[in-house]
This record gives structure tokens, sequence and C-alpha cells, in this order.
């Protein structure tokens, strides 16, 4: 409060008015948040960034926000680099450190986020073994045991079909159940054969041997 007095010598009247001092608006950098700490990816698909920035309204009122490569092992194409919110495509697998930085004319922070991309997972043939070679005496049989193991790719289905064939040998093979891994054979002659067990995953087959002696 400040008083202002007149004196003329015999009388002083005064007055007085109130001033409020406030401290300037000092301008804060945006606040900037790049997303999750790791995103994973799977070639060919994109990254989906989901930044956020929020701002004081100082300097300008207005603000501008870019995203850049930090590193990585390819390049990287944004979707829109100067979107908070986009996509961001790369060229090979790799880890990839990507920044988000707003700038409001005067200060300019910004966050960064890592990106994991891997290659996509290849479909894998079928493992097969048809089992150890051995010998039968007619009229016995010869035991199957196969074993048959698969990574479950494409999917769908996800499913591997199996089945036994005569390769070669005298007579004719009568399985117990050709389509089971594990299964019987019959012969109708002595000699020597050649047993197949193939297994399909619906794009990829594989197959494998088996030498069975049949003796009289």
């Amino acid at each position: 409060m400040l008083s202002l007095t007149a004196d003329d010598g015999e009388l002083s009247p005064s007055d007085e008015i109130t001033i409020e001092v406030i401290q300037p608006i000092i301008n804060q950098p945006p606040t900037v948040d790049a997303g999750v700490e790791q995103l994973t990816v799977t070639l060919p698909d994109s990254a989906t960034l989901d930044g956020t920035v929020t701002d004081d309204g100082l300097p300008t009122g207005t603000i501008t926000t870019t995203w850049s490569v930090v590193s990585g092992t390819g390049t990287v194409s944004f979707g829109d680099a100067n979107a908070v919110d986009t996509t961001a495509s790369f060229s090979e697998a790799g880890t990839y450190v990507l920044s988000l930085t707003a700038d409001d004319g005067e200060l300019s922070p910004s966050d960064e986020i890592t990106i994991v991309v891997s290659n996509p997972i290849v479909n894998q043939p079928p493992t097969v073994n048809a089992g150890a070679d051995q010998s039968i005496t007619l009229p016995n049989t010869a035991i199957l045991n196969g074993t048959v193991s698969d990574d479950g790719l494409p999917n769908p289905p996800g499913t591997v079909t199996t089945i036994w064939s005569m390769v070669s040998g005298p007579g004719t093979v009568t399985f117990g159940e050709a389509n089971a891994v594990d299964t019987t054979a019959s012969f109708s002659a002595a000699g020597s054969y050649v047993l197949k067990l193939t297994a399909d995953d619906n794009e990829l087959n594989t197959s494998a041997e088996v030498s069975i002696t049949v003796s009289d």
C-alpha cells in the first residue's frame, strides 16, 4: 500500500493506493512421454507409437512434435513424424531407440522408447524318426515306434498328419493303423522290407525310413 500526502504548511491530506505485485509467469518445458518402455514387433508389422505431450501454452501457445531415430540396425519410416500418435515401420530386425521431441519455441524436451523388432517365424518341416531297424520271424508282427515333432506352424491348422507306407519289399504289408506314429506291421512273405513314416504339417512334409528283415 502506498500513500500520497500533500502539505501546504497547515493542512496535509493524503490518499492511499494498493498495488499487488505478482511473480512473472515463467515458461515451463513441455511434458513428453513416448509411451511404454519397450515394444516388441515382428516383421513386417509396424509399431504403433502412442505418445503424450502436454504444455503450459507459453510462450506462443503453439507446440511442434517430432519423432526421430536415436539408434537402430536399419531404417525407420514414420507414418507421420510430426504426429504424437503414429506408426513406425522397420527395414530389418534389431533393437531400435526412437525419440519423441516437443518444442514450444523456447524449450524442447524429449523422451525415448525402445522397440525390439524380430524376423517373422518361419514354418519348419516336422522332424521324423521311423525307429530302429529290426528283424522278425513270421508270423510275428513288427512293432513300429516312430517319433514326430513339429513347431505347430502353420496355424491354422496347427496339426500334423502322419502315415506309414511301404517303400519296397517282396510281399504286402498290413499296418495296424497306418496313420498312427506307433503301430504294427504284418508281412505276407519273408524278405527285406523298407517302410516309411511321413509327417505333413499342411505345408511341408518329412519322411524317415526303417528296414525290417522278415524270416520264415
